[in-house]
């Protein structure tokens, strides 16, 4: 039974390897963030990468984001991502969407 578990998993590799491709993202650090609002002139920064496609009535397919690093203005993230990539995206009018944002005492989630 266990063999049938393995095959039943290859086969759900495969097809999402025939259906889509992987886009390998590192986000390492960010530098001398400034903060809009008083909390000691510190933030606790993460940063969010989403895979927008260029064409009008798509959804954004992939998002993804680094873990929180509190109250600093020189995060090191050291963080890298695999997102899969539909290969019927057309790479040409897409593009990736960066945002850095701080998750302040009540999560406010400001974008800096």
């Amino acid at each position: 039974s266990s063999h049938n578990l393995s095959r039943s998993v290859d086969n759900k590799i495969d097809f999402i390897k025939d259906k889509y491709f992987s886009l390998r993202l590192s986000v390492t650090e960010a530098r001398q963030l400034a903060h809009r609002t008083a909390n000691n002139g510190m933030c606790s920064p993460y940063v969010t990468v989403k895979l927008v496609p260029g064409t009008v009535g798509h959804p954004e397919f992939t998002k993804v984001s680094t873990k929180c690093q509190p109250r600093t203005l020189f995060p090191l993230f050291d963080e890298t991502f695999d997102m899969l990539v539909p290969e019927t995206l057309n790479t040409d009018q897409s593009f990736l969407l960066f945002s850095v944002k701080d998750r302040g005492p009540l999560g406010d989630r400001l974008l800096l």
